[in-house]
């Protein structure tokens, strides 16, 4: 597959995300993306399958080596932002770069992204919500409405800037 734009859309808008959030995101990874976005629905479910057990481990073995949670929530009415990061502070960086990115691009011009990008956000989430934060979970469901607000604003709104990796 050509590789002259981002598989999520974001490089019509301007928003490079894969190069910055590069650093966070193995090569694996990235290639997953790629693959999320092929016409071809059994490369398209293969890539959700494997970009969902990857990133699972990586969560275990970064959950692993977390403390007790004594993070406080955002007061209401704070910036979304500010919710955002409160619900994703258990996330691995990959898992935090992979959530944003899947919700991002489903808006996607390109159908075949959506469709794959949904796929992988769908596992993701059922995987994360599985279990309560306190309990291994790494999102809770007011997390994902936010995740969800943020990402797809746009930029006019908040839904890019600085934090985007």
């Amino acid at each position: 597959m050509a590789k002259d734009k981002e598989p999520n859309g974001d490089a019509e808008n301007g928003h490079h995300d894969a190069a910055e959030g590069a650093s966070n995101a193995s090569q694996t990874v990235l290639q997953y993306f790629w693959d999320l976005a092929s016409y071809d629905e059994q490369v398209r479910v293969a890539a959700a399958r494997g970009l969902v057990t990857d990133l699972l481990a990586d969560q275990a073995k970064h959950a692993a080596g977390l403390g007790k949670d004594t993070a406080s929530a955002p007061e209401d009415g704070s910036p979304k932002i500010q919710q955002l990061e409160y619900h994703l502070r258990r996330c691995s960086p990959t898992m935090v770069y992979t959530l944003r990115r899947l919700a991002r691009g489903l808006g996607s011009s390109r159908a075949a992204a959506r469709q794959g990008f949904a796929t992988a956000l769908t596992g993701l989430l059922a995987a994360g919500l599985a279990a309560p934060v306190a309990a291994g979970g790494f999102l809770a469901p007011a997390g994902v409405l936010v995740l969800l607000d943020v990402c797809l604003e746009g930029p006019s709104r908040g839904g890019v800037g600085p934090w985007v990796t």
